[in-house]
């Protein structure tokens, strides 16, 4: 009997311990993000984009001068003289020349800003995970590598507004 009164206890003890370690290592702080709203409310990446813009414009007001110069020679039609002719040529050399210069660096300066950007969410995110205590943290992007999840457990909202805040300096 008094095995009884010993056993038991420590039995239920021993299970109670054991729920309590299984119910704290099983249950994990899980949640997602939707990357492409991520990405897109990112005030850097709007900032990257105005910046991009003004660049990609000035390169095509260069591109519209040479071209209205082209056009401007051209408008004598069969009275150019030789050095007009070889003027037209050397400017629709340069023309083709700067269009191809300059939609190969628009190319750069995009993936540029793209891995910047990706970069500073990464960053963030992982931050985030941290301060928060989460175990994963998945990246939705509609293609296919979360196909269910709740919504509760969409963290997009806190997450962009935590990185903009981040990103502005605000604690």
């Amino acid at each position: 009997m008094n095995y009884k009164k010993i056993v038991v206890p420590v039995l239920l003890l021993v299970l109670i311990a054991f729920s309590i370690f299984w119910s704290m290592h099983a249950s994990k702080k899980i949640a997602y993000v939707n990357t492409t709203s991520l990405y897109d409310g990112f005030k850097l990446k709007k900032e990257l984009e105005d910046k991009y813009k003004k660049v990609q414009l000035a390169r095509q007001n260069l591109l519209d001068s040479i071209k209205f110069k082209i056009q401007y020679i051209s408008i004598k039609g069969n009275a150019l003289t030789e050095p007009e002719k070889n003027m037209i040529g050397e400017l629709q050399r340069s023309y083709l020349y700067k269009e191809k210069e300059f939609a190969s660096e628009n190319e750069g300066t995009a993936q540029q800003y793209s891995e910047q950007i990706w970069k500073q969410i990464n960053q963030y995110v992982n931050d985030y995970g941290k301060e928060y205590y989460y175990d994963v943290i998945f990246g939705a992007t509609g293609q296919g590598n979360i196909m269910y999840a709740k919504e509760q457990d969409d963290i997009t909202k806190n997450v962009s507004e935590y990185i903009n805040n981040k990103y502005s300096g605000v604690k």
